[in-house]
């Protein structure tokens, strides 16, 4: 107990006040502070909180995601608790919101998968989070979204009938919160559905459903009364979210099926010249795999890099840090900079290695679409060029 309380004192002392962010006098949460560790000149959030939520903060200081403020101390000196975790800058997801109007089925699924990249870990320690809402959520400087506010979780107690406290965020709340029975992963779960519906709509689903189907079955899934009839745990909500977008492939992120029918006749496209293009190397191994090495600088990974595959300009630490218009300039920049590199290496593979004649019209880069095709006749075996020009 002596060395609980010298730990609490010594905790508080090392980190100095800065600002009182927010007082609560409910005994779970006393005070939060902007504080200031006196040794390093460190920024945190220092928290004093009832004895009761200690073991959750404790638990939460054992798991390490990037989703999730990370808890540098947690102590207690037998009647209180303290708490430092990290200072995050950035803004609210409410605020967030509210400088974009609504956001798009992209933007709205990559908070729900985020915030299900937070929770399962959580879940995983019988930790229920109970208020997730825009308030309680951060999108910090360099554009990572941060789950906060733990001040009313609680531990998941089997065969307890109900919770002993009912708190919440009104309009996110469970019938399970109110008293009917114990709070477990799924009300966490139904929380996200409505977020998730006032992600897209900007209303609560009891005030306006969205309406686009897919999703619409996802949302409703969530906030089934019944916690039988929700998704059972985060994991399922994420795979069922991933599955219904294809996140890492363009042409297919969307659901939209014009860009979907677009991206099979593009891809189609790619493989049939990518073949064509390899069919003129298969006597020599060496020009094969350069070949196969060109083609992909030139075309394919060009174009994934181009229409940002998997969203890598948000992925890359120090690339997701930069505004919008620099990830712009730097994906042109990628584009000719891979482009000339692999069409130099084609080059060096047609030519030099097999041998075949220059052609000066080979491959121009210019603003009109240009398809190439080149056929070799198995009799003649002459080189013939038929270049198509689509102005568009």
């Amino acid at each position: 107990m002596i060395a609980d309380v010298l730990k609490y004192q010594y905790i508080d002392e090392l980190y100095e006040n800065i600002s009182v962010l927010s007082t609560d006098t409910s005994m779970l949460q006393h005070n939060v502070y902007l504080a200031r560790n006196r040794v390093t000149g460190k920024a945190v959030i220092k928290k004093i909180i009832g004895i009761d939520i200690v073991p959750i903060y404790m638990l939460l200081k054992n798991i390490s995601n990037p989703h999730l403020a990370t808890i540098y101390h947690c102590a207690q000196n037998g009647w209180n608790g303290i708490v430092i975790e990290e200072y995050i800058e950035g803004m609210t997801l409410e605020s967030y919101i509210q400088n974009k109007s609504r956001l798009t089925e992209k933007e709205a699924c990559k908070i729900i998968t985020d915030l299900c990249d937070a929770l399962e870990p959580i879940h995983n320690a019988g930790i229920i989070h109970r208020d997730i809402n825009p308030k309680n959520i951060m999108i910090s400087n360099d554009n990572v979204l941060k789950l906060i506010d733990f001040g009313i979780a609680r531990r998941y107690r089997e065969n307890s009938p109900h919770d002993t406290t009912f708190l919440g965020t009104l309009g996110y709340i469970p019938p399970e919160q109110l008293g009917y029975s114990q709070t477990d992963a799924r009300t966490d779960i139904y929380a996200l559905g409505v977020l998730f519906n006032e992600l897209l709509t900007g209303n609560l689903p009891n005030e306006y459903l969205y309406q686009k189907p897919k999703l619409k079955k996802i949302i409703q899934k969530c906030i089934q009364i019944d916690p039988r009839k929700r998704f059972q745990s985060v994991s399922t909500l994420k795979k069922k979210l991933r599955k219904r977008f294809l996140s890492w492939l363009p042409g297919f992120r969307s659901g939209n099926i014009i860009y979907s029918i677009l991206a099979v006749f593009g891809y189609y496209r790619f493989f049939n010249y990518s073949q064509m293009q390899l069919d003129l190397c298969t006597s020599d191994p060496t020009a094969f795999l350069l070949e196969m090495l060109a083609l992909f600088l030139y075309l394919w990974g060009n174009t994934f890099l181009a229409l940002n595959i998997a969203d890598w300009d948000d992925k890359l630490f120090l690339i997701r840090k930069f505004p919008p218009k620099v990830k712009l300039a730097l994906k042109i920049a990628l584009w000719f900079y891979f482009f000339y590199i692999g069409i130099t290496l084609e080059e060096y593979v047609m030519y030099d290695i097999l041998g075949l004649p220059p052609l000066s019209a080979y491959r121009t880069l210019e603003s009109n679409y240009v398809s190439t095709y080149i056929t070799i006749l198995p009799n003649t075996q002459k080189l013939f060029l038929n270049t198509h020009y689509f102005v568009g």
